[in-house]
């Protein structure tokens, strides 16, 4: 594989400069791929700055995928994001900095497709989003923030994934999968596996050349893409009509659906996909040598928990009669010392 990387600058203005870049890969298994990017760089004074970018990023399969489509005379596919993004940022003294930004995605998604067992394009995607960072320093105080906001807009599988037998994990917007009694189905519009809003502050204390003091708290406010399979399940056994079914299958089928709310309302009980909050910290303390660097860290990880501390696992799409890819490992608080010598 070959990769090439150029870029050109020219300035418009004083206060204007446009940059455009071009990255072109070439795999021996695969097409030349292009990924250009043109942004306009806009100084307006000395505090502020506007940006707005243009970009198309292409990623090409695994080594693998394009092996096994080469041995079949398959067609190796790719994967497009293309991009609009607007940032502008202020800085009006040295201690103070803020920014916002906001884009626009359109992507051309791959994954493992269950039609063709390879990966492949399985459908389309676009989304908004806008993120808000904040920073403030001092000798001897930091604080900082950020804010991070996305949105789905439209969700389309292709035609080929809409099967009954086949699953994704990208959102259930657009969702056909058939399992023994009922049928999942579009629900809901919003990326699964990602917390809609996430914010992060985050604060550093160093009252001397010897000790720094580190605080940080993350907040993830739910997940209604992870939300939206549970609503699938529920919408799901609401459309069966049980009289048409034999008294076997009735049987069967109000076992399934028992076992199917009660997976589904532990999972709410749990607030499964609720707000996640967690709180670290951690102290410093540097010792005055003058031939190595010695530093000593107590951190703290976990301090105080709302909604259980969950890391989630992936969720790879439902293919059950009730929802079993829903797992999260809830983390314990943890303490450690670490104690780092640099010569």
């Amino acid at each position: 594989m070959f990769s090439f990387l150029g870029e050109a600058s020219y300035d418009i203005h004083p206060q204007l400069k446009i940059l455009a870049s071009l990255r072109a890969d070439k795999h021996e298994l695969a097409d030349w791929y292009y990924s250009p990017r043109l942004a306009l760089i806009s100084n307006i004074d000395d505090q502020n700055t506007i940006k707005f970018i243009a970009q198309k990023s292409v990623r090409m399969e695994d080594t693998a995928a394009m092996v096994i489509a080469d041995m079949s005379d398959g067609d190796v596919s790719q994967e497009e994001l293309s991009g609009l993004e607007i940032i502008y940022s202020q800085q009006p003294s040295e201690k103070l900095y803020w920014a916002v930004n906001t884009f626009y995605n359109h992507i051309d998604t791959m994954a493992f497709n269950g039609v063709t067992f390879k990966t492949d394009n399985i459908g389309t995607s676009e989304s908004l989003g806008l993120e808000l960072e904040f920073k403030y320093q001092t000798d001897k105080f930091t604080i900082g923030a950020n804010h991070s906001f996305v949105k789905q807009l439209k969700f389309n599988l292709s035609e080929d994934q809409k099967t009954g037998n086949n699953r994704q994990g990208l959102s259930y917007a657009d969702y056909s999968f058939d399992s023994d009694f009922i049928t999942l189905k579009d629900e809901g519009n919003d990326l699964n596996n990602w917390a809609t809003q996430s914010t992060k502050i985050y604060l550093n204390y160093q009252p001397n050349s010897n000790w720094t003091f580190h605080l940080d708290a993350h907040v993830y406010w739910g997940m209604p893409g992870a939300e939206d399979e549970l609503d699938a399940y529920e919408s799901a056994y609401s459309r069966v009509d049980i009289t048409s079914l034999s008294a076997d299958d009735q049987s069967d089928f109000l076992k399934d659906r028992t076992e199917a709310f009660a997976e589904i309302d532990a999972l709410r009980h749990k607030d499964a996909f609720g707000i996640n909050f967690r709180l670290n910290a951690s102290v410093t303390y540097k010792f005055p040598t003058e031939k190595c660097d010695m530093e000593l860290t107590l951190y703290m990880q976990n301090l105080l928990g709302l909604n259980g501390n969950k890391k989630y696992h992936f969720n790879s799409g439902s293919s059950k009669n009730y929802p079993n890819r829903a797992v999260f490992t809830e983390e314990p608080f943890a303490a450690g010392l670490l104690f780092t010598v640099t010569f």
